[in-house]
Parts: C-alpha cells; structure tokens; sequence
C-alpha cells in the first residue's frame, strides 16, 4: 500500500511540475490576432492597433508584452501599450507594405510573502510569435 502512495505522489508531482512535453499539450504560446489594414492615404494620418493574447491562458495580462514592427513605410511608427500596439502615421509614399510583427512574452515574477520570488505559472510552450500584415497606401 505504502508503495502505491509513494507512486501516487510521484506522478502527480510530475504532472504539476513545469516540463516542456506536458506544458505543449495544450499549447499555451503568445498569439497575434488576424487583422485586415485598412487602406492608407499618402500624406494623411493613419492608425490601426492589434491586441495580442496568451491562448489558453486566460491570464493574458500576467505577461510581459514586447512588440518589434518591421516593414513600416516612412513616415509610420508604433508603439505599446500594455498587449496592444499601435501603428501610427503618416505614410509619405504609395504603395503595398509586408508588416512583420514580432511579439515575445515573459511571465510576470511576484515577490511572495517571504521575500523570495514566486513566478506565476509559466506554463508556456513557446514564447514567441510572428505575424505578416498588409498595409496599401494610395
């Protein structure tokens, strides 16, 4: 009886504990929504914004988002906030634009009681992403 027991611990304690075979099988991994950009015009300010997630996690704001945007036209920048990001400008030449975003993220670390660190549940199976875009300018 006592060595069932200790095999009943053991196992459980292997299915709580962070590993990267049972952690994928449900993937929890930072996703970048579908979006369609609208059209642009040259010269006049344009802003489209994208909010990132952490499928199924739905602690999706107990990360750290950090966002890389690749691709802009001229004239066109972006920042974040938080899981959005926003693309904003104005774009100073026509024409169609392959926009890569890149999109890591990192668990967020609280300080316990003791004074130690207590991670919440980094459970991730990747912790990163990319996603290609289309902006038209006309």
């Amino acid at each position: 009886m006592r060595k069932l027991y200790l095999l009943f611990i053991v196992l459980s304690l292997s299915f709580i504990s962070c590993d990267p075979l049972t952690d994928c099988i449900i993937p929890t991994r930072p996703e970048l929504p579908s979006s369609i950009f609208n059209t642009a015009v040259a010269g006049q300010y344009y802003e489209h914004s994208l909010r990132a997630q952490v499928n199924n996690d739905p602690r999706d704001d107990s990360y750290f988002y950090y966002f890389t945007v690749t691709g802009l036209p001229r004239g066109m920048d972006y920042e974040q906030e938080g899981r959005r990001l926003f693309i904003f400008g104005n774009p100073s030449e026509r024409g169609d634009y392959r926009i890569r975003v890149f999109l890591t993220v990192e668990p967020i670390f609280f300080t316990d009681d003791d004074g130690g660190i207590l991670e919440d549940g980094d459970t991730l199976c990747e912790d990163s992403t990319s996603r290609d875009y289309t902006l038209s300018v006309r």
